[in-house]
């Protein structure tokens, strides 16, 4: 995190946070339940080739999905997540597709408008990650709570 410049800010920390609390289900999972079968065919995912959906399903602490995010997560990282896309989800990785993903979505500056006053202020953030508003209210929560631990202004 320190790398990534999250956690120069207990708004960008609790940012961070949250979103993970949300994408592994409370933190009880680095693999997406689902069998990515729905991705299957996404373009706009990068998933070209059959069997892409479930290949490079949600994995890794912020859900890293679609072949697109796994090439360049790779070229990045250094590691071959396209043709082993199971090390997302290996702890060691899982962290720091996660910091990549944020670092490469300028996340940081997104999290410094997220204030605790205001629950939908960390809904940007959401959008970026999800793509939606899937666990808008869980999201929200989490990062209310998380900036009670860490103090957010």
């Amino acid at each position: 995190m320190a790398a990534a410049g999250i956690d120069d800010t207990p708004q960008r920390a609790a940012a961070f946070l949250a979103q993970i609390g949300q994408e592994t289900d409370g933190f009880a999972t680095l693999t997406e339940y689902s069998d990515g079968s729905a991705y299957d065919g996404r373009a706009d995912l990068g998933n070209t080739q059959p069997g892409d959906g479930p290949k490079y399903k949600g994995r890794g602490a912020l859900q890293l999905t679609g072949r697109h995010n796994y090439e360049l997560a790779s070229q990045a990282l250094g590691v071959d997540f396209v043709n082993h896309p199971e090390l997302v989800a290996d702890p060691q990785y899982a962290f720091a597709t996660a910091a990549w993903y944020w670092t490469t979505h300028n996340l940081n500056a997104v999290a410094d408008n997220a204030h605790p006053r205001d629950p939908a202020s960390i809904d940007p953030v959401s959008r970026i990650i999800n793509g939606g508003s899937n666990g808008r209210d869980v999201r929200r929560d989490h990062f209310i709570q998380v900036c009670q631990v860490l103090k957010c202004p």
